[in-house]
């Protein structure tokens, strides 16, 4: 039996070339953990490919943290792409290290990541991932999100055509997860950034 996760030991923080794990590119390229990841299950990458694409995420403004564990980096928790103006983002998830497969800590660090975005502002967060992809599924409704609709036959995947279901929650609709509160959460975003003009950005998508 996995043992569930202690919060006190999670943190969500800001990635540098200090702390990246050594292993980043090992997870992209891991045939289980990039199978149901939108663009990084068509490429091989090194890991000079992550600290890049670390630089530029924060040089843009994306809202990205590493997923920690004692100190040592094992997934991320991220968006992709957002409009501040209309208060909504698209969340993404990564737990790269499969010793915490299993164990609760994507739940708890997507709920300690959605908790810090309602909490500045945001009114919807959204997500979209492979039908096939059932644990995400799972995590997303157990996390309150609501099935908003389906693209179909969108990804090939394994010599089939997959539909790309769409998950949806609003803030009106959030109920924290037991923990979630106990997570420190690096803050990213700043409030003259919730003031600019309607802003869509979106940087390279690797995890």
């Amino acid at each position: 039996m996995n043992t569930v996760i202690d919060p006190r030991k999670v943190s969500l923080r800001k990635v540098t070339s200090a702390t990246l794990s050594p292993h980043a590119h090992e997870w992209l390229n891991d045939p289980e953990v990039k199978r149901f990841l939108f663009n990084v299950r068509h490429h091989h990458y090194h890991y000079e490919d992550c600290k890049q694409f670390i630089e530029q995420a924060y040089a843009v403004g994306r809202p990205h943290w590493g997923v920690f564990v004692e100190d040592v980096h094992v997934g991320n928790i991220s968006s992709h792409k957002w409009l501040y103006a209309d208060r909504w983002l698209d969340l993404t998830f990564l737990i790269g290290d499969r010793t915490y497969w299993g164990k609760g800590l994507g739940t708890l660090s997507a709920a300690a990541a959605i908790r810090y975005f309602f909490r500045k502002g945001f009114h919807r967060i959204q997500c979209g991932v492979f039908s096939k992809n059932q644990a995400a599924c799972s995590m997303l409704e157990k996390l309150g999100f609501k099935k908003e609709g389906v693209s179909r036959e969108t990804a090939l995947f394994e010599n089939r055509y997959l539909d790309i279901v769409h998950y949806g929650l609003l803030e009106t609709e959030w109920k924290p997860s037991p923990g979630c509160d106990v997570v420190f959460v690096e803050d990213l975003i700043h409030s003259e950034e919730l003031k600019q003009p309607a802003l869509n950005k979106q940087t390279p998508m690797i995890y």
